[in-house]
């Protein structure tokens, strides 16, 4: 009997210490282990950086920061009756005045309407200002944004891609029936910042905001 009496209080000894280090009582270790196995560390270390923020939430870029003192050179005024539209640009630049193609039967016509002004008279090398019948579409991603103000004081976006060796370039007027689109190499565009400049801040248009 003694020994079974033996027995069983070993036993409970051994239940008593269990019982003691689950509660921490004897873990002695919980003074030196190691930060990166605690849960609550993990869940911070391990959290989701910052998202990149998209270039087209980019706003007050540099492209056009002192857009405000370029002026054209012997300018000269190209005005569309039919949507009151008008940009002045250099005389010695060449340029290409649309036709209004109306729609009929056979086709729909033209729902855009404007004027192509080839930089140092480069066809490859354009400035399209223009007025379009709906609302103009951007590609939506990608694309650096800086707000606009033409010298008649109607506001805008200006939203671009600028590569190694292009720039194409989106200006959004007013309600969104009159832009610009400027396709052209890095050389001319630096080149000719000044007028490009001096082009789109002459716009002048019959809506405002």
């Amino acid at each position: 009997m003694n020994l079974f009496r033996k027995a069983i209080k070993i036993v409970l000894f051994v239940l008593i210490l269990s019982l003691l280090s689950s509660c921490g009582l004897y873990n002695q270790s919980d003074k030196t282990k190691d930060p990166s196995m605690d849960t609550t560390s993990n869940q911070t270390i391990s959290s989701s950086p910052t998202p990149a923020v998209n270039t087209t939430d980019a706003t007050n870029s540099d492209l056009f920061s002192n857009i405000v003192d370029y002026t054209i050179e012997n300018p000269k005024t190209y005005y569309n009756d039919e949507f009151k539209l008008s940009v002045d640009y250099p005389s010695a630049w060449k340029v290409y005045a649309e036709k209004i193609i109306e729609g009929n039967e056979q086709s729909e016509g033209n729902p855009q309407n404007g004027l192509f002004i080839y930089a140092d008279s480069l066809k490859e090398e354009s400035i399209y200002v223009y007025h379009q019948l709906g609302h103009i579409a951007i590609p939506p991603n990608g694309l650096t944004l800086q707000t606009f103000t033409t010298e008649e004081g109607v506001n805008g976006q200006i939203l671009y891609d600028k590569s190694e060796n292009d720039i194409t370039l989106y200006l959004v007027l007013g309600a969104g029936f009159n832009g610009a689109i400027i396709q052209m190499s890095n050389t001319t565009f630096e080149k000719n910042l000044g007028q490009i400049c001096g082009i789109l801040k002459s716009i002048k248009i019959s809506e405002s905001e």
